[in-house]
């Protein structure tokens, strides 16, 4: 999926569709992390906090997939992405902090089978280019392909901000986005990437430099 298709697939639907094709492709959240959303957990003007997702099989908030209670992970907030949570919950207000609840009992949280309703619909108009094959968690791999960022920790290690595990402090906490004199990326096609377009933002403070790449939902 390109940039054109994203825009284009997202403004069909719904604010709540919207709401959601932001969260997964301009923040990686998985398809039970997105309507698990909470203004409470923009913790910087450029990081959101996932502590939780929506289980679909007992239909209330759970832990992180792969992970304990308590956990969580930091990911790079874009200024889109942060406008429309800013903006739906100043629409439509918020429940102890979450945004989207279910529309039939606002004390239990929204399940994502609507935003799958609203893409087959969607896909069966033929009103909007979506790939052949493509899903909603293509909203993610949108992500994963074009907003990945790199970045060289303390210990010298490269690791994929996005995805660190930052359960016991902040993943943009005293780290560098700019490479070190003389340090490089690893080589093209290893498993950790920079963002396609190669480059950063070196201007931003310390430990908050970002991508610029136009492909970024930024």
């Amino acid at each position: 999926m390109g940039t054109a298709q994203l825009h284009g697939i997202r403004a069909a639907g719904d604010d709540v569709f919207r709401l959601v094709a932001d969260l997964m492709s301009g923040c990686g959240m998985r398809n039970g992390e997105a309507p698990a959303v909470s203004i409470n957990n923009i913790v910087a003007n450029n990081a959101y906090r996932i502590t939780e997702q929506v289980n679909q099989t007992t239909k209330t908030y759970a832990p992180l997939k792969h992970r304990k209670v308590g956990d969580y992970r930091d990911v790079s907030l874009p200024a889109r992405v942060k406008h429309s949570i800013e903006w739906y919950a100043d629409t439509y207000g918020t429940i102890d902090g979450y945004l989207l609840r279910s529309p039939r009992d606002l004390t239990k949280p929204m399940l994502n089978h609507g935003i799958g309703n609203q893409w087959q619909r969607m896909e069966k108009a033929g009103l909007v280019d979506i790939p052949e094959g493509m899903v909603v968690y293509g909203f993610r791999h949108f992500f994963a392909s074009n907003c990945l960022t790199l970045v060289r920790e303390p210990d010298g290690q490269w690791r994929i901000a996005a995805f660190h595990n930052t359960g016991r402090k902040p993943p943009m906490e005293a780290i560098g986005m700019v490479p070190s004199p003389g340090s490089t990326p690893p080589r093209a096609g290893s498993r950790i990437r920079p963002c396609r377009s190669g480059s950063w933002n070196a201007s931003a403070p310390t430990g908050s430099g970002s991508c610029t790449s136009t492909l970024c939902p930024s």
